[in-house]
């Protein structure tokens, strides 16, 4: 592409998964306005855990807020979706699922894009097949990531592939005479990192801390939802990874049902169901593969611990106040050249924070 802009300072949605990080770029919604929590949540009033990783994933389509109209229903019978994961009111949604299952199985995962790409071809780089609103999902970076990590070959292999298709799609258009009439966004949905370090937490609370907990971690949640009553009534805790970067943890303490939002003052002082008050704050920060613990205290105040440093965040109008409380600052602004005469506490605008934080 030989025109536009190039925007490096951007950052995705929070939780920064696959699914919540679909839906800015066809409604416009962060998590809290779409109704997408995670790519895994857990609904304590029903008990139910969804996971839109699994054969569940049509239901990110059902839970995405109706409050709002996607790009699609915009443009109702003119929009066409490749893979696009959210596509509720396209008016053409492929998804070559078995064709992608079958070559992630065999780690053929730049044979997945390009099979991606065909169907985005035969549908739409033809002539009358071009649509006001078309989406095209590549996933063969994100796979890759998972399998082996960034460091792989194939991650950079990945991601000239998907650089040569965006060129071949612009040759189409050139040839269909729609390349000057056609406005592209080129972007990722979340970066990756290598993690280094895997655990259960769902494991390492039972049998260090011996809580009930229940993991939805699998991709299959059929069995754990036959048993979501019992397992809303006998659980002290429900786990649900969104990304190798995010867990979430839906507390249930004694005596409650269905769990209410605990806060921060309940998760250091967390009353499992068989009477034993354990410090969860302190005791996931001391987890291997832990880095931070985020709780609200109250609307507006959250708190961030480490094992080595706490912080307060606050929010108040569309403006936030960041202090360090004690030890290590949790996020690392104070030792930041441009973030650093933030922390005091004093409320600025996103906006100025993003621009000290965006480095």
């Amino acid at each position: 592409l030989d025109r536009g802009l190039k925007v490096d300072t951007c950052v995705s949605v929070f939780p920064s998964t696959t699914g919540p990080a679909y839906a800015p770029f066809i409604t416009g919604l962060l998590p809290e306005k779409s109704n997408l929590p995670g790519i895994r949540w857990y609904d304590r009033i029903t008990g139910r855990s969804t996971v839109y990783a699994g054969r569940e994933f049509g239901r990110i389509n059902d839970d995405l807020t109706k409050q709002f109209r996607t790009m699609y229903e915009l443009v109702p019978g003119d929009s066409l979706s490749v893979f696009g994961y959210l596509d509720r009111g396209s008016a053409r949604s492929v998804m070559p699922v078995a064709s992608l299952a079958m070559n992630k199985l065999r780690g053929r995962y730049l044979a997945m894009d390009d099979s991606l790409y065909a169907e985005f071809e035969k549908y739409a780089l033809k002539p009358g097949g071009l649509k006001k609103f078309m989406f095209l999902s590549f996933h063969a970076p994100d796979s890759v990531g998972h399998a082996s990590g960034v460091a792989d070959p194939d991650y950079e292999r990945s991601l000239i592939a998907i650089d040569e298709n965006i060129g071949r799609i612009a040759a189409k258009l050139v040839e269909l005479g729609a390349y000057d009439s056609t406005y592209w966004a080129v972007s990722a949905d979340h970066g990756q990192s290598d993690a280094g370090e895997h655990m259960s937490l769902a494991k390492y609370l039972s049998e260090k801390h011996g809580l009930t907990v229940r993991d939805s971690i699998t991709r299959e949640t059929f069995l754990h939802n036959m048993r979501q009553g019992t397992n809303r009534k006998s659980s002290d805790i429900h786990v649900e990874v969104s990304g190798n970067g995010c867990v979430q943890f839906y507390l249930a303490p004694a005596g409650a049902d269905p769990a209410p939002r605990v806060n921060s003052k309940g998760v250091r002082a967390f009353l499992s169901r068989s009477a034993a008050q354990v410090d969860l704050e302190r005791a996931l920060c001391q987890a291997p593969c832990v880095y931070l613990v985020m709780s609200r205290v109250e609307p507006g105040l959250y708190r961030i611990a480490t094992a080595n440093g706490l912080a307060e965040l606050t929010r108040r109008d569309g403006r936030y106040g960041y202090s360090v409380v004690s030890g290590t600052d949790p996020l690392g602004y104070a030792q930041s050249t441009h973030a650093a005469a933030l922390v005091g506490g004093q409320p600025v605008s996103g906006d100025h924070w993003f621009e000290a934080t965006a480095d």
